[in-house]
């Protein structure tokens, strides 16, 4: 550690019983011989540690001369004196001494320098009185009797002075600080400011002169600044944002501590973002239906995003069109996707969720929309109806139709296979089975060619609305019709043909009048009289008929 030096200016020695001073002499006498009861008295010029530094130790060196026969060891007392002596004094009695320190009376060794520490008294208020009374160095006057002993220092006459030196160590520590502001969010509008805070900044020995607040911002370098004190021991800094374009985003602050000593040092950054944008949705979940009639439905905002300072939370809201809202209820996060899961809570109906964002600094968008649509109700039955022939059929059904409130009509699909009267052949209708044969409400038929003569077919239609809802349906069946034969007859200049069908086959009508051909017995097709097909009446039980 470091240290300085004092040199005595004077010094003397003189006999403590008798009450003379001896004054300065080649020698400083210590201790006891005879009747004779020596005390060594030194006075050092004045000197000062260096400011902002504390002492560590306080020692007085004297270099050895000699010693004498006498008691080997025992206590010294070392002491203020509170007077200044006057050398040409023949009586002198100190006016007290303090603070006794025992060293060794070993004996001593002329040239090599011995050291009294007096640490002690100089951290009392009796320290003064070494540079303004002077210094008393003598035995312990209990030994007189014992065997004494004398030592004797060599002087400022014999060219080796007595020295005071003192150790110090100096401040070489900046403040400290206890915390400073940790990460924050701001929405700070344009020409505004946000503070930063260090807390708790102490100094134990120079104290605390400053703290200093270097700031970046967004495409900016550091801007230094001091801080301001808030009368206790916490310092801040009001940052103007305007110096840095009133740019959003991060502002990185360094924080700087000094001392009195000058020292200083950095105790760490403070994150703060400046955000006035709100978060945005890159898109949201399109209109869609069900046909729940309970439970949850889950709805998406997609592409959640904030520039700066981060999503901090997202809410949803959700209503049944023409009640009330409800919530806020958080929302559900995966990636950067949100979603809640809403009540179907009152049958159905249009049902609406508003989804809500804030960020860190507090900025919010929303609402942000998703509709759904609750259908669970079945649409009408098409009653699907058909004409045919040998090899082709028109099928017929009723246009869709929904209670309401109806999500509306989305497809048609038709079935149609060959049919054993107790199942489909091959396991599944063979034709159409489940086939979409319009997505537009105003078609309402279908003409189907390629059918087999004589064979049973089994058919049905059915709609769906947008909620996925399919239709009452009914299965129905027919059989084609097979011609086997055919009679020939002239109507005028015409030669005309009655086709005679397998009685067997899909013939309309009443087949009671039959006929023998080589394919075998046939019979005539039947219909209304209303129906003009040929000239030909037959009287049937069921009355007149014409031949088809």
């Amino acid at each position: 550690m470091p240290y300085i030096e004092s040199t005595a200016y004077k010094d003397g020695f003189g006999d403590f019983y008798q009450g003379t001073f001896k004054g300065t002499a080649p020698d400083l006498y210590v201790g006891q011989k005879g009747t004779n009861n020596y005390f060594a008295s030194m006075a050092f010029n004045n000197l000062s540690i260096p400011q902002w530094s504390r002492m560590v130790k306080v020692e007085i060196m004297l270099v050895g001369a000699d010693y004498v026969d006498g008691k080997t060891s025992g206590n010294l007392i070392v002491g203020a004196l509170k007077d200044i002596w006057n050398e040409n004094e023949t009586s002198f009695r100190p006016g007290a001494v303090y603070r006794p320190t025992r060293i060794d009376w070993s004996p001593i060794v002329p040239g090599v320098t011995y050291s009294f520490d007096v640490t002690e008294l100089a951290q009392t208020e009796l320290f003064r009185d070494f540079f303004d009374g002077g210094i008393l160095i003598m035995g312990d006057v209990l030994i007189s009797g014992d065997s004494p002993g004398l030592l004797k220092f060599r002087s400022r006459e014999s060219g080796s002075p007595p020295i005071i030196r003192y150790t110090y160590e100096s401040d070489t520590t900046p403040p400290t600080v206890g915390s400073l502001t940790g990460t924050q969010y701001l929405k700070i509008q344009p020409n505004n400011t946000f503070r930063v805070w260090a807390y708790n900044v102490t100094d134990s020995w120079s104290g605390v002169s400053i703290v200093r607040f270097p700031t970046a911002g967004p495409g900016s370098d550091f801007q230094w600044r001091d801080g301001v004190r808030d009368g206790s021991n916490n310092w801040y800094c009001d940052i103007p944002i305007n110096a840095y374009g009133n740019n959003e985003g991060l502002y990185t602050t360094h924080v700087y501590t000094y001392d009195n000593a000058g020292n200083n040092g950095f105790v760490g950054a403070i994150s703060t973002y400046v955000d006035r944008t709100p978060p945005t949705v890159a898109s949201v979940q399109g209109f869609s239906y069900t046909n729940q009639t309970g439970g949850t439905r889950r709805v998406w905002i997609y592409g959640v995003a904030d520039a700066v300072s981060g999503i901090t939370s997202v809410e949803a809201h959700y209503v049944k069109t023409g009640m009330n809202w409800n919530g806020p209820y958080a929302a559900g996060q995966s990636g950067g996707d949100f979603y809640f899961d809403a009540p179907v809570y009152a049958g159905d109906g249009e049902y609406l969720v508003h989804f809500y964002l804030w960020d860190r600094a507090g900025n919010q968008s929303g609402p942000h929309e998703v509709r759904f649509f609750v259908d669970s109700q079945r649409a009408n039955d098409p009653n699907v109806s058909v004409t045919y022939g040998e090899t082709a059929a028109n099928f017929t059904w009723l246009r869709f139709s929904d209670p309401t409130p109806s999500s509306g009509y989305a497809r048609t699909l038709f079935y149609l296979g060959e049919w054993t009267g107790s199942a489909w052949v091959g396991g599944a209708p063979n034709l159409f089975n489940g086939t979409v044969v319009s997505t537009d409400i105003n078609v309402i038929e279908k003409h189907v060619n390629n059918l087999k003569p004589g064979v049973r077919y089994r058919y049905t239609v059915t709609h769906y609305d947008k909620a996925g809802n399919e239709s009452a349906y009914t299965y129905r069946e027919f059989v084609t019709k097979k011609q086997i034969w055919a009679m020939q007859y002239k109507a005028g200049l015409a030669q005309l043909s009655l086709a005679i069908y397998d009685p067997n086959s899909g013939v309309l009508g009443s087949k009671a009048l039959r006929i023998a051909t080589p394919a075998g017995i046939g019979c005539f097709e039947l219909v209304g009289t209303d129906v003009t097909m040929t000239n030909f009446r037959v009287q049937t039980p069921q009355g007149v008929r014409t031949i088809n």
